[in-house]
């Protein structure tokens, strides 16, 4: 009976850690192109970024013939920005509130891209050993009323300036880093990683 239990117990064990080994394998080949592979362009902010096909989506054309441009950042604290910006708490109680947020100004403009509509959730923020930072949704269509089911409208030669809210929890931060996140390396990305002759190209910009 002991065997039995023994056998049962490290059959749990090895299904957990085939498990845990797939999703780490399926995060890391995701975001595999922005770590270490290829080339990082670097753009400056007030530059025009060109956005190109995403290899990773099922259609990488949906991204083709968009740009955009990078205004500002600032970081602030969440329940403060809340306040001064008269806006309700978007968290419910399940959620995990981050105690301070990113906010990156950005224009989108539509040069040539027929789908009409550009969808918030391709930018994501990188750090110094992190990736994948995405916005904060709910915050991000209260705070710009013209997203519909956060994308833009963008009809060919339009334009449009949002502010994106990306959530900073301090326990992802060592302390030193949190006390001066401030100053953190934060850049922006917009799945840009385009296969071209050179192989992978990631296009950031720094925000600070």
């Amino acid at each position: 009976m002991k065997k039995l239990r023994l056998l049962l117990v490290c059959a749990l064990v090895a299904v957990l850690a085939v498990g845990w080994y797939l999703g780490y394998r399926a995060v890391q080949n995701w975001y595999a192109p922005l770590i270490n592979q290829g080339t990082t362009v670097t753009y400056a902010m007030g530059e025009i970024v060109p956005i190109g096909p995403e290899p990773n989506v099922l259609k990488p054309e949906e991204l083709d013939g968009y740009c955009y441009r990078v205004n500002s950042s600032r970081i602030v604290d969440t329940d403060t920005f809340l306040q001064e910006s008269k806006q309700e708490d978007p968290w419910e109680e399940k959620d995990i509130k981050p105690e301070k947020l990113l906010l990156v100004s950005v224009t989108v403009i539509n040069q040539e891209n027929l789908k009409k509509d550009f969808n918030l959730f391709q930018f994501g923020i990188k750090g110094l050993t992190m990736v994948g930072i995405k916005e904060e949704d709910q915050l991000a269509a209260a705070i710009n009323p013209e997203l519909k089911d956060n994308a833009l409208p963008l009809a060919l030669g339009d334009e449009a300036t949002v502010t994106i809210p990306f959530g900073l929890y301090q326990d992802d931060f060592s302390t030193r880093s949190w006390r001066n996140i401030e100053e953190y390396p934060f850049s922006i990305y917009c799945h840009v990683q385009n296969k071209g002759e050179v192989g992978w190209e990631t296009r950031i910009v720094p925000l600070t």
